[in-house]
């Protein structure tokens, strides 16, 4: 089994309908690698499993932690979402 390496980081920005379908909502976020500035990576996407595009996302904020594990050299993000409730989720 790989290492995973863990990062802290944070939401610098949130591009894309917001709230909006999720497949649209990308991130820049700052993380902090341990080798002094932060480092920030652009157009990055949960890697956790995202709502289906019919339930809309709300995106996390600006400032929000995110988490970054470097497993095998590939950067996996965990970045918490929340769906928009409305009335239309109660419709058949």
């Amino acid at each position: 089994m790989t290492p995973a390496t863990h990062y802290d980081g944070v939401v610098v920005s949130v591009q894309g309908q917001n709230p909006g379908p999720g497949s649209g909502i990308t991130y820049t976020v700052a993380i902090n690698m341990g080798s002094g500035s932060p480092r920030e990576i652009a157009g990055v996407t949960p890697s956790d499993r995202m709502l289906p595009d019919e339930i809309w996302t709300i995106a996390a904020s600006p400032g929000k932690p995110v988490q970054c594990f470097d497993i095998a050299g590939t950067l996996i993000f965990l970045i918490k979402e929340t769906f928009a409730w409305t009335a239309s989720c109660d419709e058949p």
